[in-house]
């Protein structure tokens, strides 16, 4: 199998404040990203690509962890009702 040659991609403290805002996934996880992008001396709200409103739009830890409880007893009740078949 021959090598391939590959471009490495260096981030931006920009684009690395960018990921930790759109891959947040709890309103309490947010917050802990727009410190983290502060402490790259940038305002979150002014950072491109990102929703300064989606902090509202995302669940609280407590929500999330619920929700995922919800989808694990379905998946089980589903693996159950499958494996008695």
């Amino acid at each position: 199998m021959a090598a391939v040659e590959q471009d490495v991609e260096i981030y931006t403290p920009e684009r690395i404040a960018q990921f930790l805002l759109n891959n947040s996934v709890t309103k309490e996880g947010y917050d802990d990203a727009c410190e983290e992008v502060r402490k790259l001396g940038f305002d979150p709200a002014e950072v491109p690509h990102t929703d300064p409103n989606m902090r509202e739009s995302l669940p609280t830890n407590e929500e999330f962890d619920r929700e995922i409880e919800l989808i694990q007893e379905k998946l089980k009740r589903r693996l159950s009702s499958d494996s008695q078949s």
